[in-house]
């Protein structure tokens, strides 16, 4: 998603020129992104934000990219959000090594979709056995500075917002329950075998070559 430069607050990044990635080191939506970066052999600039800190819920990530998410790139100046999207983006403008060639975007972009609509079981299981609750719970103030910002995408409401603020003011009351847990890992389980299955005869999920 390309935001419009009147959805930027933060207005130093209008200014940025080249490519630069806003992230978290152990983002999987990160990882994902600088992997891609570094397989394109892309020159880009790292921008660290450190979520554990919580500082993607400070006033001026939240003026650049007002979900609240990483990975954020900013490209000449313009502002491009969610990973997958980011991932077409760079296709696009780099596209050599392609790494998602045309005659594989149909099945790639599936593929992609398939990851995304884990992405709060990801979380889930990640709160629930890999991060320290009492780590991970957010600060209040924080958390009303992030539900009261007025920030807009592509001009409107954000619809996602408030599914990212559900997850965390229940995690805040409920941690993760046992039944979210084994929930999450049932449709991890469920995709990972027909994964297994796909690399049995293939050397990647969309063929002999890598994309």
């Amino acid at each position: 998603m390309e935001l419009l430069a009147s959805d930027i607050r933060t207005q130093e990044v209008l200014h940025w020129k080249g490519l630069h990635l806003i992230h978290f080191r152990f983002s999987a939506c990160s990882q994902k992104t600088r992997i891609f970066l570094n397989l394109k052999g892309a020159d880009w600039q790292s921008h660290h934000l450190n979520l554990a800190k919580q500082q993607n819920y400070e006033d001026w990530f939240l003026g650049i990219n007002p979900r609240g998410l990483v990975p954020v790139l900013v490209h000449d100046g313009v502002v491009h959000i969610e990973s997958n999207d980011i991932l077409a983006y760079l296709e696009r403008v780099l596209p050599t090594p392609p790494l998602i060639p045309e005659s594989l975007q149909g099945q790639i972009t599936a593929g992609l979709k398939e990851e995304n609509d884990l992405h709060l079981d990801l979380r889930t299981l990640t709160m629930g056995f890999l991060s320290p609750q009492v780590l991970v719970r957010k600060k209040q103030t924080l958390m009303e500075n992030y539900q009261n910002d007025a920030g807009k995408l592509r001009g409107e409401a954000d619809p996602h917002k408030p599914l990212e603020l559900k997850f965390w003011q229940d995690f805040a009351k409920t941690g993760i329950t046992p039944m979210q847990a084994t929930a999450a890992a049932d449709k991890f389980a469920h995709v990972y075998r027909r994964l297994d299955q796909d690399l049995s005869d293939q050397r990647y999920l969309a063929g002999d070559n890598l994309t």
